[in-house]
């Protein structure tokens, strides 16, 4: 695993989103572009509610306070991933690659959690000796900050041979929070649920 860049394949890099051409509205809005655009928020409040019971379902999450060594391994990766990729490095290695790899490393050096889930890491870093073994393991690593104050939110979603609850056992025994069940709503879809309930189109939830 910690091999990659000098086993790479020379493949385009990826190129960035351009960003959607934004359209102001001009006048007061007739009744059915109110209709449309209440039934529109209704929608995109379902679909919201819709993608978080998907997260739950194929999201494993973990709550790792901001100074935790995996979460600060995982920041530092996707950092010095955006520089290396400007300077035509790492092409043809996805960041979320480059983000698992540091995460796992990191997990390995913690002085919690047992042995036995260490040597299992251990074996797996030695094993995969190219990021093509993994195009179609790891579909996600993300580390994002949480809602809570100087907690990073960990999200995963991996094949099952890859064993990742031993890492996972790491980062609870070293102070990580499991979260199970559908997250809760995110900053947009809160201010959205709001201004429905304000005009009538919408009960909020017990």
């Amino acid at each position: 695993m910690n091999s990659w860049e000098q086993n790479k394949g020379q493949k385009g890099s990826r190129q960035e989103d351009s960003e959607p051409r934004k359209v102001r509205i001009q006048g007061s809005m007739t009744e059915q572009f109110k209709k449309f655009a209440a039934a529109n928020a209704k929608l995109s409040m379902h679909l919201a509610g819709k993608s978080r019971m998907h997260d739950s379902a194929l999201l494993q999450t973990v709550l790792l306070p901001k100074t935790h060594p995996v979460a600060e391994a995982m920041t530092s990766a996707g950092i010095d991933f955006n520089r290396r990729q400007k300077q035509g490095e790492l092409a043809g290695i996805p960041p979320h690659l480059i983000i698992w790899r540091a995460a796992i490393n990191a997990a390995m050096a913690i002085e919690q959690g047992n042995g036995t889930d260490k040597e299992i890491l251990a074996q797996y870093v030695a094993a995969i000796t190219s990021p093509d073994l993994l195009t179609n393991r790891v579909h996600c690593c993300r580390a994002t900050s949480a809602f809570q104050p100087n907690t990073t939110k960990v999200s995963l979603s991996v094949s099952a041979e890859l064993k990742l609850e031993s890492f996972v056992r790491i980062l609870i025994a070293s102070g990580g929070d499991l979260k199970l069940g559908a997250p809760p709503r995110s900053t947009h879809e809160r201010e959205l649920a709001k201004m429905l309930i304000e005009i009538g189109q919408w009960q909020s939830e017990v």
